[in-house]
């Protein structure tokens, strides 16, 4: 899959996430409507750096989760807020206390 493929199936992923459709992203961006909406249905290629980094800031997220080809996990907004609280010494050990938790089967 190459890049421009991936950024629009990530944007498209990230927007229903949050709940955004072209037109309330765009306003979000700064951005026109038809841009968002060209780049989602692949009439628009490569998009401007500015373009690209406008939409990550609107979604919360780091532009390499929009542009990355490697598989991003899903992680709730508010526990990303929590674990950008501390550094990754600290994540490591959380992570390590949860999965000391014991699982409900299922």
């Amino acid at each position: 899959m190459d890049v421009n493929e991936v950024f629009r199936l990530r944007l498209k992923a990230e927007m229903a996430a949050q709940g955004y459709n072209p037109a309330s992203l765009s306003i979000c961006a700064n951005l026109n409507r038809r841009a968002v909406t060209d780049l989602l249905e692949g009439r628009a290629q490569s998009p401007k750096l500015s373009t690209a980094y406008a939409l990550a800031k609107a979604l919360n997220v780091g532009l390499d989760s929009l542009t990355g080809s490697a598989p991003q996990p899903s992680l709730a907004p508010r526990l990303a807020e929590i674990l950008a609280q501390y550094d990754e010494a600290d994540q490591e050990r959380l992570a390590a206390a949860i999965l000391s938790l014991p699982r409900a089967p299922g």
